[in-house]
């Protein structure tokens, strides 16, 4: 067993965990942050730890809050903008 913590004030983005088949990075969003269209060659789960997120992927957008995750496919184009500010997980599996 490995144990993390993340640091709630780390200025944008933080990578506890870097594997050869996983990546774990901590987003903290400030209000108003806009992450412009992107994507990874992973499958990619999003989990919403605190806040309030639009997260947009191909065209559509769901609502991210405290309790709230999602899953994309390798290679899905996604944004997002912080309604207030947030802290979410993505963990990107890099062998699929």
């Amino acid at each position: 067993m490995k144990y993390y913590k993340i640091n709630p004030n780390s200025d944008f983005a933080e990578t506890p965990v870097k594997e050869e088949a996983r990546i774990i990075h901590h987003l903290h969003l400030e209000k108003g942050k806009d992450v412009s269209e992107h994507s990874a060659d992973a499958l990619v789960t999003v989990i919403c730890l605190s806040g309030d997120v639009d997260f947009t992927a191909e065209g559509e957008q769901v609502r991210l809050v405290s309790g709230s995750f999602l899953t994309m496919k390798p290679n899905e184009l996604h944004k997002l903008f912080a309604n207030e500010e947030s802290h979410l997980l993505v963990i990107k599996q890099l062998k699929y």
